[in-house]
């Protein structure tokens, strides 16, 4: 017996099992309060940083005024031996979100609920980059990792290459004499291209103008002076 053309196609949702599908919806709700428990966690996170040299500021504070170290001593002796963890390379990584805890704030519900994860913000926060366009364009969510943070800060960090300057000597001011002899260095002093070779002697220092030669068959560099200083003011520094 064939089926009716009026027969009603089941959607996809009369074919889901029921318990599967509660499940599914049981998923998505966790992740949600994975989410909003991980912004909270985020926020004490970066409050944390602050309290930390807040009191440290204070215990100096106090000190000063007292003239003795009491209060920086057990402020460091509670850190060393109840607050495991805290060595001076960590104490720094909470400095840096510290002094960038007002603008984390501001995003702390798209940041990660790391220390490494929040310190890279921070760093790159402190350093200006765009941290508020990454979080517009959820490229910095709760679940993003620190690889993920660098990778952003490298992209931003990518800048052309800088131009090589070139150094060009002013052809009106030549302050050495050309020579069409060619001589190799180390040679006696009569075969420099000079009449004068002696002139070219400044306090026992000579300066010649060369030029680097390549042999074509044995490819051996030869410096070749090709000419000779004649201003003696560019040795003496006028």
């Amino acid at each position: 017996m064939k089926n009716s053309s009026s027969a009603i196609v089941k959607s996809k949702q009369d074919i889901l099992d029921a318990g599967f599908y509660k499940k599914l919806e049981s998923l998505i709700n966790a992740k949600d309060q994975l989410v909003s428990d991980t912004t909270e966690l985020t926020k004490r996170m970066i409050l944390f940083a602050s309290s930390l040299i807040d009191l440290k500021a204070e215990a100096e504070r106090l000190d000063s005024a007292s003239k003795r170290k009491v209060h920086i001593e057990e402020f460091e002796k509670h850190l060393s031996i109840r607050a495991l963890g805290l060595s001076p390379a960590i104490r720094s990584r909470w400095n840096t979100i510290a002094s960038q805890a007002p603008e984390l704030l501001k995003i702390h519900t798209s940041l990660p609920p790391t220390r490494d994860a929040l310190y890279e913000t921070a760093r790159a926060i402190k350093q200006d980059e765009n941290v508020s366009m990454w979080v517009r364009k959820n490229q910095i969510t709760p679940l993003s990792t620190v690889q993920e943070i660098n990778s952003l800060r490298s992209k931003g960090k990518r800048t052309a290459p800088a131009k090589k300057t070139s150094f060009k000597t002013t052809p009106s001011i030549k302050k050495w004499k050309p020579s069409n002899k060619r001589v190799q260095l180390s040679l006696s002093i009569k075969d420099l291209p000079t009449e004068n070779p002696e002139l070219a002697f400044h306090n026992d220092l000579m300066l010649l103008v060369v030029r680097r030669e390549v042999d074509p068959d044995t490819s051996k560099t030869t410096l070749v002076a090709i000419g000779v200083l004649n201003d003696h003011s560019v040795l003496e520094g006028h």
